[in-house]
């Protein structure tokens, strides 16, 4: 008897049982994978609100359900007191450069429907008390020769902004003008993206070189502020605070860094997903 022949159709018998579950551990895992990339609230169409396409929205802030402005790198505001009632429901109003419309706003920050901060390329903030009036004026103040890349304010009393040079500017009287707006070398030459403050108390700051900059005393100048190179080599693009104890930063390449004690040293501060 031919034991190799004999052999054979086992061997295939056994090929033939590991494909199978091969197969039936892939399908599991594109199952496993589509639930969990399965997106757990509902969305309604596409809206477009600015009709005008002439410039992409670069930031939108909601203090109540009732009120949402966004900005665009126009120069115009496009704000709603009925958020889902459709495009009919937004308005257009250039707010920054009214005759030349070539300043870009990159942020805005509304602590409550009675007080808002935006902040443009030209390193002008601007502010208004009115902000659920389309028509609503808004004082412009040039704060900084800087472009101005993100603001952040827990309160109509107090904000932060950053620029693209590593400068942290802070206000205790935000709609005061210039003189009422101190900076802070916080970063180097590293552009600061975006900043999140939940409270007076606790602000983080993120920057194109991977930073991560956090003040528990966010007026306080440069020495309230402390960073740590979490994601070297990659832009960090965003973060928000939800509060003292839970911040969220995203970067350039899909990653997330989540941390639950965001008041702490910065070096232990985030954790990648």
């Amino acid at each position: 008897m031919d034991v190799h022949a004999a052999a054979r159709p086992r061997r295939s018998v056994m090929i033939a049982h590991v494909a199978l579950a091969l197969v039936v551990l892939v399908a599991a895992l594109a199952a496993i994978a589509s639930t969990a990339l399965a997106d757990p609230i509902s969305w309604d169409a596409p809206v477009q609100i600015d009709p005008a396409g002439a410039a992409s929205l670069n930031a939108i802030s909601c203090p109540s359900a009732s009120l949402c402005l966004a900005v665009d790198g126009g120069g115009d505001l496009v704000s709603s007191s009925n958020p889902t009632g459709g495009a009919a429901t937004w308005t257009t109003a250039d707010i920054d450069g009214t005759s030349l419309g070539l300043n870009g706003l990159t942020g805005i920050s509304c602590p409550s429907a009675s007080f808002c901060a935006a902040v443009d390329l030209m390193g002008d903030v601007l502010t208004t008390t009115t902000p659920g009036t389309p028509s609503a004026r808004w004082s412009v103040a040039a704060v900084t020769p800087n472009p101005l890349s993100g603001v952040s304010c827990p309160t109509a009393s107090e904000c932060v902004a950053v620029d693209q040079s590593g400068n942290v500017w802070t206000s205790t009287n935000p709609g005061g003008g210039a003189s009422a707006w101190a900076s802070a070398a916080v970063d180097g030459t590293n552009a600061l993206t975006a900043v999140s403050c939940p409270s007076a108390s606790l602000c983080v700051a993120v920057d194109s070189n991977g930073t991560l900059l956090r003040s528990t005393a966010p007026t306080g100048g440069a020495g309230a502020w402390a960073g740590a190179a979490v994601d070297p080599g990659a832009t960090l693009n965003a973060v928000s605070c939800a509060s003292s104890s839970l911040c969220v930063a995203v970067d350039d390449t899909g990653n997330a860094f989540v941390s639950k004690t965001p008041g702490v040293t910065p070096s232990t501060l985030l954790n990648a997903l």
